[in-house]
Parts: C-alpha cells; structure tokens; sequence
C-alpha cells in the first residue's frame, strides 16, 4: 500500500537549494490545470492533519516531472477533481499548494469526523519525524492555517494517510491511522507553537444584495408570503449552512420585526435565508427566498434589513429595505400593552397552571379568536397554532 502512497503523493517533492516560506502555487508549475473540475463539496474547516506520506524509495525524476505524475494520476486516473489534501510540506522545507479550492474544499477522510484543512508532508521510507529543515516553515504553515481558522491546538493532529482502494465501488478512499515515535514529540511542537502564536481571525466575509422581489398585489393580513433575495458573495471566503459562516437576515435596529414568522424565524430579528447543506461559494449569487408574515398593520410597512453570520459577526453587505401593502382585515385584532415587562406569556389553555407555549412582547398584534368571559382571550399564533392571553395585557385596535 505504501508503494501506492507512493505513486500517489512522492512526485510532489520539488527539491530547492534553500528553505522558502512562500507557497507555490499549481500555477506556477505550467501544469494543465484545466483538468481541475468544480468542487462539489465546501465545509468551514474545523481541525488540521499533518500527514506524513512515505515513499517507499527515491525516484531519479525531475520535479515537474514528479508533481506532472501526482497531478495526473489523482485526477485522471483516480477520478479525483482536485488534489486530496490541501498543502504539501518537502523534507526541504518547502511549501507548495495542493488542492486549488482553498481551505474551504472538503476532503473525505473516512476514519474521521471533522472537517480537516490537510497538510501533506513528504517523508522518505524508513523516517521516524519531521526534517529539521521543515521544521519552521511547517509550524509556520499550520499557525496560519489555525489562526486563519479559528482552530485551536486541541485540533490538530499528526497522522499518517492511507489510500484505500474499495474493490466493489472501485473507487480510492483516505483513512488516518496513528503514528509512534518522533513524530507526536515532534507533534506536541507543532501545538505548542500554535498555542503560543494562536490569535484567530475573524474571517471578513462580504456579500451584495442585487435584488429583492416582494409580492405587489396588496396583501391579506395574517398570512405568510415569501420574499426572494439575490445575495452574490463578493468575498474571499465561502457562507455555510449550520456552520459560523451561516448567512442570517437581520433587521438593522436589531428590534422585532413585523415579519416575524413563528416557528420559521430564529428570533424575532433575524432568519437564515439558508435550507440545509446550502452554501454561497466566492464569487456566486444565488437567489433565497424567505417567509414573511403579513403584518396586522394597514397600508405600507417596511422594515430595514443588513446580513449577519450565525455567531453574530456583521457582514460587509448594503443594507436593504423589504416593503410590502397591506390592505384591512374584517377580523379582530389585538395589539400586546407595554406593562414595563420583557414578555407576556401566552398559556396553551386559559389558566396560567398551563404550558407556556408563546412569549408576546410589547407592540405585537394577533387575530383575536374569541373570549370565554373569565379574563382570557384566545388568541392567533399563526402557523395553525393558538393559545390563551390575559385580557389585561391586551387592547384591541379595531
């Protein structure tokens, strides 16, 4: 199997006379790198590999002739799109990129359930650590990586790789098995370094909006519409569905909204315009479509909105208006009081023995169902749901 890592991975060595810190990049190589094909998968990178790769012996080859062979081979024989790993660390100390996607391009690691940024290090046969003219640039290359990240020491691992081949798909797999020795003194180095350089960026993701389509027609009350908006990512880095990255629809003043929709909206403020294992790559636009409620309000209502991610970082993005018109309603409707509290329970029943099953804030209106004359009202949450609130916390305001 080592010969196969071998084949695989040895043709990467590019032997140069004195250490460099700068990453090479594919296209300075004068490869073909139209092979390359679209990346299908994009994660935010939680953990690092450093995985030594062990060539069974020396090849009397060039350089280009080396990586020309890996490149080739990944690609068009193994079915790869890109290279599997993302940088490749030489004996020499000399960094070259590997998969052209960026950190960001998931690679499968079938033994392990992170997303790992992988750092491939060419190490001869028989080695049992790192070379010392490595050393630096290696501690170097995956300070940055964690730094660029946000991933602590905890998260970075000295691994060896393993290609697989499975004989029923016919496909090649990558498993990590463990090393001994050297390499996890020498792996304790490399976390050191990190912790003590460790200073994580905050990654400055940036989008535009380019377009939002509301409906025209003038609108019921009550009812849920959707919004589309065309975000195109104008940034260096990739947004995340379930991830730090998370794309969210945030009103500017950050106070509840009138298109709060219950049970569809995070809070009252803000809503992913992401579904499940979406994303917006570098330089994509992608149109979303959001829900929105119809607000209990009659004639224009229109409310300011800005982009940010799921941990709270503000998006460089234009801020935009979402305006829609709302005719009248020939139903009740009530309008929560201000009491000077924060929230006003609404009960599952008319008691308050019941399940709190709402928390109604100042200013918020619903459709009034009916009252049983005991001091409850039953009230309209929206979604097919209802509950019971306490007439003094509420007027009406038709």
């Amino acid at each position: 199997m080592r010969k196969l890592l071998f084949l695989l991975l040895v043709l990467l060595l590019l032997p140069k006379e004195v250490n460099s810190a700068t990453l090479k990049k594919v296209e300075d190589l004068s490869l073909d790198t139209s092979i390359i094909s679209e990346q299908l998968t994009y994660t935010t990178p939680d953990s690092i590999i450093v995985a030594p790769i062990f060539a069974p012996r020396e090849l009397n080859i060039s350089p280009i002739e080396r990586y020309r062979g890996i490149f080739h081979y990944l690609i068009d024989r193994l079915g790869y799109n890109d290279l599997p790993f993302h940088y490749v660390v030489t004996p020499e100390g000399e960094l070259i990129e590997g998969n052209t996607h960026g950190d960001e391009a998931k690679v499968v690691i079938d033994n392990f359930d992170k997303n790992p940024v992988v750092v491939a290090y060419i190490a001869n046969q028989y080695s049992n650590q790192f070379d010392d003219r490595s050393m630096q640039n290696l501690k170097e290359l995956v300070s940055s990586i964690a730094n660029t990240n946000s991933i602590n020491e905890n998260n970075i691992f000295v691994k060896e790789i393993v290609f697989t081949r499975k004989r029923d798909t016919r496909t090649v797999s990558i498993k990590i098995k463990d090393l001994f020795g050297t390499w996890n003194s020498q792996a304790d180095e490399i976390k050191l370094f990190v912790a003590s350089n460790f200073s994580p960026e905050s990654k400055p993701y940036s989008v535009e909006v380019t377009s939002v389509q509301v409906p025209q027609q003038t609108l019921t009350p009550g009812e849920i519409v959707n919004v589309s908006i065309t975000v195109k990512n104008t940034g260096d880095y990739g947004l995340y569905a379930f991830t730090n990255s998370e794309l969210f629809l945030t009103k500017s003043d950050e106070t509840p909204s009138k298109f709060y929709v219950n049970n569809e909206w995070e809070s009252r403020s803000q809503v992913s315009i992401f579904k499940e294992n979406e994303n917006l790559l570098p330089g994509e636009e992608k149109t979303f479509v959001v829900p929105i409620f119809v607000p209990l309000n009659l004639g224009e209502v229109k409310e300011t909105f800005k982009f940010k991610t799921a941990i709270g970082s503000l998006v460089n993005s234009n801020e935009f208006e979402i305006k829609i018109n709302v005719g009248e309603s020939d139903k009740k409707i009530v309008e929560v009081r201000d009491r000077g509290f924060s929230y006003y329970p609404v009960y599952s029943n008319p008691n308050n023995a019941t399940n709190e099953i709402y928390r109604a804030v100042a200013g918020e209106r619903f459709f009034f169902l009916q009252d049983l004359g005991n001091g409850w009202y039953q009230i309209d949450l929206g979604n097919g749901q209802t509950g019971w609130i306490a007439f003094w916390n509420v007027s009406f305001i038709n």
